[in-house]
């Protein structure tokens, strides 16, 4: 049976000043802590009905929006600074010490979509974090994406960004059915990751933080079979990265849980309560 909880929207002080805008579910007596990171370009309401779950399972459970996005956003993006590295270094950080200074005698554990899975090592408060999941976290290298996908991020590489970026200011991906609009310097330095085999790894410690080597815990990979982002080789790339942690990957495959599709979303679709949610839980409290 489900517990009950109290839903509050709240507003957190990023690392260098910057408002980010979150949701706490919250039940009476929680268990652990729970911060979701959201993938690039989704708002934080994609989350809410796992969220809601998550708090039903006894956990504090809190989504944010980084800067740019969703009611992150400022009223224009034209001119708005922000980079991707940001995200974990400063957006990801603040809100897990604000979680922490909440909660302080709970165990805090991350769950990463995408992008949000990449960026515990940009986070000079990683030890904080007692285990992660990564759910379809991988690199974004566009050679290593699934055929023909990965031609059409050619596309969006070579074409979309560059063109928008120089005539709006931003990318407005909205436009094209792509999730947010992203600020000009994530889209940019997005593409300079995404046209590299080493992906981030070539500006760790240059223009990104670089904690990756220092996470000991457990962080456990979970990607779909029919998901074109996050292949067999992106995963491991990404994986490749922590070097202390415990990882371990888990590939599902839709046919195995009565599913139509997963994909690189389909993992938090209320579809999957019953199969997939559950993972989750197990993995936090040891039982799998």
């Amino acid at each position: 049976m489900a517990l009950s909880f109290k839903t509050t929207n709240q507003s957190i002080t990023a690392r260098d000043g910057f408002l980010l805008d979150a949701i706490l579910f919250e039940p009476e007596k929680p268990r652990a802590c729970i911060q979701i990171n959201s993938a690039t370009g989704v708002r934080k309401e994609f989350y809410k009905n796992f969220a809601e779950y998550l708090a039903g399972q006894g956990y504090a459970v809190l989504i944010f929006d980084y800067r740019g996005i969703g009611k992150s956003r400022p009223r224009s993006l034209r001119g708005f600074a922000a980079e991707l590295h940001e995200w974990g270094k400063n957006d990801m950080a603040a809100v897990l010490d604000w979680m922490d200074a909440l909660y302080p005698r709970l165990k805090k554990y991350f769950i990463g979509h995408s992008a949000g899975g990449q960026q515990i090592g940009f986070m000079d408060n990683y030890d904080k974090v007692s285990k992660a999941i990564s759910v379809s976290s991988s690199t974004g290298y566009w050679k290593w994406l699934s055929s023909p996908y990965k031609y059409f991020t050619l596309l969006v590489w070579h074409v979309l960004v560059p063109c928008t970026v120089s005539v709006l200011g931003y990318v407005p991906s909205s436009w094209f059915g792509l999730g947010e609009d992203l600020p000009k310097g994530v889209a940019k330095e997005w593409r300079s990751w995404c046209l590299r085999q080493n992906y981030f790894g070539n500006f760790l410690g240059e223009t990104t933080p670089n904690f990756f080597a220092s996470i000991k815990i457990p962080i456990h990979f979970i990607y779909p079979t029919d998901d074109n982002i996050a292949t067999e080789r992106s995963v491991a790339s990404l994986r490749g990265f922590y070097t202390g942690a415990q990882t371990s990957v888990e590939r599902v495959d839709p046919d195995d849980y009565g599913l139509r599709k997963i994909g690189h979303f389909g993992f938090f679709s209320r579809s999957a309560k019953d199969t997939l949610w559950p993972k989750v839980v197990h993995f936090f409290e040891g039982l799998s």
